[in-house]
């Protein structure tokens, strides 16, 4: 059997020495690396006991350099992430620890205002940052496109009181354009401090019509969570088990308390008004009831173009 070559480098040691020196230098003028090293009890003695921590340390802050964004970061690990050193006395050297940088922060922030959601919350943060990046693309905002459907969205939080009669849109539209524009919402309207809820009608709205308590329990948990919310966007409405007593007991209850609440609600929908009405209500009574509360929520849009979106 043929032993096994390693080549092993050998760093002369006047190379080691001036890679010393250029790391004492750098660590000299990092404000707090030379701050730490300061308060400990030896400051050459600690330098060098965690000079490979150091090393590490000025690497992970040169690629921080010049970053315009937690979209742009350039980390292919701990993406959001910066090392923070700290002292400790025990052992006489430098620690680290990996702690969400400036930008990760308030997309962090953002993500504790969606108070509920069915979505998980990455999803609806690279949504929204898509329709952003279609929104910078100069695109024409044409009626009945996407652009043009959430421009209309995103001027009722400019125009919003509280006691208009349509405090949303019904988003109509047979592919995932209504989906997406939900997401977008989602995140838009938690930066602007509201609390937010997500809600995809085929989970919770089915949950709470499930023959199984505890599915039933915590559906309806999550739906009294999640209508207290400042806005709530119900995700593909009509996916979910409809009947006259999942109307009765579970929509008409949740847009009633929306519109008492004078809330800002947005329902996406691959029905349109017309065929939202018809679906939930099939007498003459039920349809007029259904249709007074729905226009007491939301007002109808529909998007017509082919912009995508795939999950």
């Amino acid at each position: 059997m043929k032993k096994a070559k390693f080549n092993v480098h050998i760093i002369p040691e006047t190379v080691q020495e001036k890679m010393i020196k250029d790391l004492y230098r750098q660590v000299k003028s990092d404000e707090d690396a030379n701050k730490l090293l300061e308060e400990s009890n030896d400051y050459d003695f600690v330098f060098k006991n965690s000079s490979v921590t150091l090393l590490n340390y000025l690497n992970d802050k040169k690629i921080c350099d010049g970053c315009t964004g937690f979209a742009n970061c350039r980390k292919t690990g701990k993406k959001g992430y910066k090392i923070k050193l700290k002292n400790n006395f025990y052992s006489n050297n430098l620690e680290t620890q990996f702690v969400p940088c400036n930008y990760f922060k308030v997309i962090l922030d953002n993500f504790n205002r969606i108070v509920f959601s069915d979505i998980e919350k990455w999803k609806i943060y690279h949504h929204a940052l898509e329709s952003k990046n279609i929104f910078v693309s100069g695109k024409a905002k044409v009626k009945g496109s996407y652009l043009h459907s959430v421009a209309l969205c995103l001027n009722k939080i400019k125009t919003f009181a509280p006691d208009d009669e349509n405090k949303g849109y019904l988003i109509s539209s047979d592919n995932h354009n209504g989906e997406a524009i939900g997401y977008f919402l989602a995140y838009f309207f938690a930066k602007t401090n509201r609390t937010v809820s997500v809600v995809e009608a085929k989970t919770t709205l089915n949950d709470c019509s499930s023959l199984i308590e505890n599915i039933k329990k915590e559906g309806e948990s999550n739906l009294e969570s999640a209508k207290k919310a400042d806005v709530m966007i119900i995700i593909d409405l009509g996916f979910e088990y409809k009947s006259q007593a999942a109307r009765d007991l579970i929509l008409t209850p949740l847009l009633m308390d929306r519109a008492k609440r004078g809330k800002i609600t947005f329902i996406t929908s691959y029905l349109d008004y017309e065929d939202v009405v018809s679906t939930y209500a099939k007498d003459k009574v039920s349809r007029k009831l259904f249709t007074k509360i729905l226009d007491k929520i939301v007002e109808p849009i529909t998007i017509n173009d082919l912009e995508y979106f795939n999950d």
